[in-house]
């Protein structure tokens, strides 16, 4: 009897675990008759050259096109240890890379990187080579392939901004560039970063809202330039602060003549700088063209004392989150 239960079971084993031929996503591999249809590019957006990238007019464009859908993997490395890792599917690659990083090191004026892109099981890359970063400050950018550009402590238009009282206490706050020294601990971007602090010193605020700061260059003019579909535009940005703190993002959008007001409320930040990220249309908007404003406002999750956010590289992109 021990011996035919034996039996059953390693049959019943053999079957469960044969392998499934439904494929969910682009494979892994691709298949025998894979193709590059046109030869993979790096280079800088603007001037087209392919030793060096400057990050503070343009940003570095990867391009490629395949006769299947794949899975592939954008690695970039730089000398300081800084590294962007990007990982995609389909039968093209059109990737936009500003400068950021995905590890706890900022890539910095100066320093050289190497670049692949690859897929798990071709043994060598589409595309592989070495760059130099001319500038990684000082963006200025708005294109419907790329996104926009809003603010990142480097030469920036001046933003309006205003403070109002913390209900029942005196408020006193503050909106300032603070300069720092490349690094990630310091800035993403390897350069300024923002911070905006606030005080109530009469008791704690009833209310949740400090002040705020109106983006000079998030005008109707330019977001008329994005795509019209919502789930095609992310808000990105990098935050770290004061436990309890918010960093809350109010956007305007013009629907049949009406000024509507949408809400990102979901960014509490925390001691280390984090990366939010949050596409348009899970805000509820419903056209990216119609917006005429995006605003930061300090906030606390709780009603407190005081509040503090540092804020760095606020940008909108196109398709893909930064």
């Amino acid at each position: 009897m021990k011996k035919i239960v034996l039996g059953v079971l390693v049959l019943f084993a053999f079957h469960a675990c044969k392998r499934s031929t439904d494929v969910i996503g682009p494979a892994a591999c691709p298949s025998t008759s894979f193709a590059v249809l046109t030869p993979a590019i790096f280079k800088d957006s603007a001037s087209a050259r392919v030793d060096s990238v400057n990050l503070s007019t343009s940003y570095a464009l990867i391009k490629a096109k395949f006769n299947e859908n794949i899975s592939y993997k954008l690695t970039i490395t730089g000398e300081s240890g800084a590294q962007y890792i990007y990982n995609g599917s389909g039968d093209s690659v059109h990737l936009h890379w500003y400068g950021n990083s995905s590890n706890n090191i900022a890539f910095s004026k100066g320093e050289g990187f190497s670049y692949a892109l690859t897929n798990l099981c071709i043994t060598e890359p589409f595309i592989s080579g070495h760059m130099g970063i001319n500038s990684i400050i000082g963006l200025s950018l708005v294109d419907k392939s790329f996104g926009l550009f809003v603010n990142n402590g480097e030469n920036d238009p001046a933003n309006s901004s205003s403070y109002g009282p913390c209900m029942t206490a005196p408020c006193n706050a503050s909106a300032t560039m603070t300069p720092t020294t490349p690094g990630y601990t310091a800035s993403p971007q390897g350069g300024n970063y923002y911070k905006y602090k606030a005080t109530c010193t009469g008791g704690p605020a009833t209310a949740y809202y400090f002040g705020g700061v109106d983006y000079a260059l998030t005008t109707a003019a330019n977001f008329s330039k994005l795509p019209t579909d919502p789930t095609r535009v992310y808000l990105n940005f990098y935050a770290k602060g004061q436990h309890n703190s918010i960093a809350q993002m109010i956007f305007l959008e013009t629907v049949i003549g009406t000024d509507i007001p949408r809400t990102y409320n979901k960014a509490v930040v925390s001691d280390q700088w984090t990366l939010f990220s949050v596409k348009l249309s899970d805000l509820g908007i419903s056209n990216p063209t119609q917006l005429k404003k995006l605003s930061f406002n300090l906030g606390t999750y709780f009603p407190d004392t005081s509040a503090e956010v540092d804020l760095d590289m606020v940008i909108f992109t196109v398709d893909k989150p930064l």
